[in-house]
């Protein structure tokens, strides 16, 4: 290719800037480039020809863009999905079609909507991602949403608007891709969906809620949207609502499943009480007792379990007169009474309790000791550590040596750290593991000792756990150990990390590792965490897109991520990528978002592609200076 006249010309009037009839005109700068394309689209490297097809798309002359119809027989897939994206541009009608089937034709759906994301506007790209969809199988409508779940502005709001698609193929997947990546703009979506006609919906709603509970910045969000839902007409939507409300310790959502009891049947019953009991809401011995007297009245010998959830939930109103009832059932000769007392003892908080429990750690049946253990942690008082030690040692059954671990993780108090810290050399993982969680749950300070000792533990899922639970307690301590641990993480690692849990600096040195990995796996679930939680990730997204030591492709998707914010002040990053990283396909990726947004001031930098050998980023500089003139 002659590119002489071109550099010389730019030379004239870059360098030398010499005035006068020598310099050249901006109609006559965009004549060159336009003139160079007639021998680039007949380039020997594919790669060359679909880069020059799609800038005589954007900029080519009329004879130049009649031609474009012969790339789209090319036997190239690159050069086809080129030519299409060229006729879009070029404003060619009926060419929507052509790149749409280009899409659905690809090997991956999602790399290739990523490639023609490079070549049109957001309207453009809009319109042929709504067609797509419509023409899609499961599999390719998964890439494309996802890929619109990974946007902002209205190509994300294009992708809530099919969550009320007619289609309900259509609207699950759109629904699973918001949910992916749920934060506070998904919030806005599922507040917009609570007053659908359409009960489904609704529940829909609750998945992207769930989705974003856990997030403290957005708990008083959640919590007014949760408790509005919690009045719905459906009473699956009612009674979800109210169920992640009491997830949250909201004593609203307690009260409306409360009142939902005496209409469930005896086993949708059970496993609500359970619900209720797990996540320790408070009753009214008013509106249990006529269920328990049914229950009672049944004579059944099945529903005993049911008989002993429903006394245990009763307890939780700290009722004086049934912590009597449930002393003299303790004292019973009946089992199945006794059991209901062992249970329900250490929820009613009375004094008198701890007595009697303490006499059923010594029991000799193992379900009256291992309730009797569980009702202590209900207690959380220090003065019965050296009791529970002494369990502790003597007990031999494994179920309630974690019942009695568990309780110990119930009392913050230093010396509830020294108990179990003799525990973290057990021979049973299930023990140490236990441990972990226990320590967790105490939350001092003192935990991290032992926490260090378990994250060298040789079982991966105890030293994991371990090291989530101090990342918890001191993220600074915790970030002495993110180079080893990440080495080698469990498959499922991304699933239990939370970056909005994570303080700033621990979230720059975890994830900091994790895109700069040398596995794949690893890099990739990275770049998926910064795409689902970009508000938390992405000042770490921003500094290691900069960064020489991360992978490739890491970069290309971390351009892909920092693009789609379409937030000005990333341009100067984008050029930095374009400039520091010309060789790899990040630099293509930002320097063609430059291009189609060509501002005053990158004129140097593309012209010095311009002026280069032929290559796609070559042509990209050319398309870029003819837009800015």
């Amino acid at each position: 290719m002659k590119w002489s006249r071109i550099v010389a010309l730019m030379l004239v009037v870059v360098v030398v800037g010499v005035a006068g009839p020598a310099v050249a005109s901006e109609d006559e700068r965009a004549d060159e480039i336009r003139e160079s394309l007639h021998d680039l689209i007949e380039h020997s490297e594919p790669d060359v020809r679909a880069a020059a097809v799609v800038v005589v798309g954007h900029i080519g002359t009329s004879e130049q863009q009649e031609r474009l119809e012969e790339f789209k027989h090319s036997d190239h897939a690159q050069e086809r999905l080129a030519a299409g994206a060229a006729l879009v541009v070029a404003g060619e009608s009926g060419e929507l079609d052509f790149l749409v089937e280009q899409l659905l034709e690809a090997s991956s759906t999602y790399a290739a909507i990523q490639t023609v994301s490079n070549y049109l506007d957001d309207d453009q790209l809009l319109r042929v991602v709504d067609s797509a969809v419509d023409e899609a199988d499961s599999g390719q409508r998964r890439d494309l949403f996802r890929f619109l779940a990974g946007q902002t502005g209205a190509l994300y709001q294009s992708l809530s608007a099919r969550l009320t698609d007619g289609d309900t193929e259509v609207r699950q997947a759109a629904h699973e891709a918001v949910v992916y990546t749920a934060g506070e703009t998904a919030l806005d979506v599922a507040d917009g969906l609570r007053g659908n006609q359409n009960a489904e919906i609704r529940e829909q709603a609750l998945d992207i809620v769930d989705a974003v509970s856990g997030r403290s910045d957005l708990r008083s969000s959640v919590i007014e949207l949760l408790e509005q839902m919690s009045g719905d007409s459906e009473q699956t939507v009612q009674q979800r609502a109210a169920r992640m409300l009491v997830k949250l310790g909201e004593h609203s959502g307690g009260e409306v499943l409360m009142g939902m009891l005496s209409d469930l049947d005896s086993e949708e019953r059970v496993e609500l009480v359970e619900f209720l009991l797990e996540y320790d809401a408070q009753a009214n011995l008013d509106q249990i007792k006529p269920i328990i007297q049914q229950v009672e009245m049944a004579d059944d010998a099945d529903r005993q379990r049911e008989r002993q959830l429903l006394y245990e939930l009763a307890a939780t109103d700290s009722d004086d007169a049934f912590f009597a009832e449930l002393r003299e059932l303790f004292t019973s000769n009946d089992i199945d009474d006794r059991i209901a007392a062992a249970r329900s003892l250490g929820r009613t908080g009375h004094g008198g309790a701890l007595e009697l429990l303490s006499r059923g750690l010594g029991e000799g049946r193992s379900d009256i000791r291992r309730y009797s253990a569980r009702g202590f942690g209900h207690f959380g008082d220090s003065e019965t550590l050296g009791e529970l030690r002494t369990a502790l040692t003597g007990e031999s059954d494994k179920e309630i040596r974690l019942e009695l671990i568990n309780t110990v993780g119930q009392i913050q108090d230093v010396r509830a750290t020294q108990v179990l810290r003799f525990l973290v050399r057990d021979r049973d993982p299930d023990v140490r593991l236990a441990v972990v969680e226990a320590l967790d749950d105490i939350g001092l300070p003192e935990s991290g000792a032992a926490l260090e000792m378990l994250i060298q533990d040789r079982d991966m899922d105890v030293k994991w756990a371990a090291f989530l639970s101090l990342l918890r307690l001191d993220a600074d301590q915790a970030r002495g150990h993110v180079t080893s641990l990440f080495r080698n993480p469990p498959n499922t690692f991304g699933h239990s990390l939370d970056p909005h849990a994570m303080p700033r600096r621990a979230r720059e040195a975890v994830y900091g590792e994790i895109l700069s990995h040398n596995a794949s796996r690893v890099r990739t679930t990275g770049v998926e965490h910064a795409t689902a939680h970009r508000d938390a990730l992405l000042p770490v997204a921003r500094e290691k897109m900069l960064d020489s030591d991360i992978h490739e492709e890491t970069r290309r998707g971390l351009v892909y991520l920092i693009i789609s914010e379409r937030d000005a002040e990333d341009t100067v990053r984008l050029e930095q990528v374009v400039a520091d990283y010309s060789d790899e396909p990040a630099a293509e990726v930002a320097a063609w978002y430059l291009a189609r947004n060509m501002e005053a001031g990158f004129e140097e930098l593309f012209e010095r592609f311009a002026s280069g050998d032929d290559s796609p980023m070559a042509l990209i500089g050319r398309l870029a200076l003819v837009n800015l003139d």
